[in-house]
C-alpha cells in the first residue's frame, strides 16, 4: 500500500511538474527551451471593446502579486502555461511596426515559433480590401478599425530572431509536400488566421 501511495505521488508531482508555468526573457530562451518556473498566473481572453481601446495581443496575462505583473507586462518576452505559449506584443516588432500590448498565442510549427496577431505594416497591406481604399477616407477609417480586430500569423526566424509574415507564398511552400493540402489552401484566397491557423496546426499536430 505505501508503494502505492509514493507511486500516486510521484505520478502527480510529475503531472504539476509538466504542467508548471515558465517565462522566458528573451526569444533565445525559447528557441533553447530555457525557461524560469512561474507562480500561479490569470489569463484572461479580452473582448472586442478592450482590443479597440488598446491594440494588441488577445490575452491579458496577470498575478496575484503587482511587481511580478510589472515583470508580465514588461520584463517577460513569453510565458508558457498548461503548455500553451504567449508571446508578449510589447517585446515584438515587425518591419519598425510594434503589435501593442498584452500577449499573443504562438505555437511551434517544426522547427519555429508562429504566432497569429493583428495585421501590422506590409502584413496589413496585404489584407486590406481594395474596395475599401476606393472609397475614399471613409473607407480607409472601416479598413483601419476592421484591423484591430482581424488576425494573421506571424513566426519568428530562428537565425536572425526576426518577425516574418505567414503570407500565401510562405504558406505554400510550407505545404509543398502535402499536394492536396497546398491546393485546398491556395483555392481559398485568404491570409488571414482563420484560414492559415488551419493549415499551422494541421502541420503542428494540434488538433483542430
Amino acid at each position: 500500500m505505501k508503494r502505492v501511495l509514493i507511486l500516486l505521488g510521484f505520478a502527480l508531482f510529475s503531472v504539476l511538474m509538466f504542467a508548471q508555468n515558465k517565462f522566458y526573457l528573451s526569444v533565445k530562451d525559447i528557441y533553447i527551451h530555457r525557461g524560469d518556473s512561474l507562480s500561479k498566473v490569470v489569463l484572461e481572453k479580452r473582448t472586442k471593446n478592450q482590443l479597440m481601446l488598446t491594440p494588441g495581443g488577445d490575452y491579458k496575462i496577470s498575478a496575484s502579486s503587482p511587481s511580478t505583473c510589472k515583470r508580465i507586462k514588461g520584463r517577460y518576452f513569453a510565458i508558457e502555461i498548461d503548455g500553451n505559449l504567449y508571446l508578449n506584443c510589447r517585446k515584438l516588432r515587425f518591419n519598425r511596426f510594434r503589435f501593442g500590448t498584452c500577449y499573443a498565442p504562438a505555437m511551434w510549427v517544426k522547427d519555429k515559433i508562429y504566432f497569429s496577431a493583428l495585421p501590422i505594416g506590409s502584413a496589413a497591406a496585404s489584407i486590406t480590401s481594395a474596395t475599401n481604399y476606393n472609397m475614399g477616407d471613409v473607407g480607409r477609417a472601416i479598413a483601419s478599425s476592421s484591423l484591430l480586430t482581424e488576425r494573421v500569423y506571424y513566426f519568428i526566424d530562428p537565425i536572425t530572431y526576426k518577425v516574418e509574415f505567414v503570407s500565401r507564398d510562405v504558406m505554400s511552400e510550407l505545404l509543398i509536400d502535402q499536394p492536396d493540402l497546398r491546393a485546398e489552401y491556395l483555392s481559398s484566397h485568404s491570409e488571414l488566421a482563420n484560414v492559415t491557423g488551419k493549415y499551422l496546426k494541421i502541420l503542428a499536430g494540434v488538433d483542430q
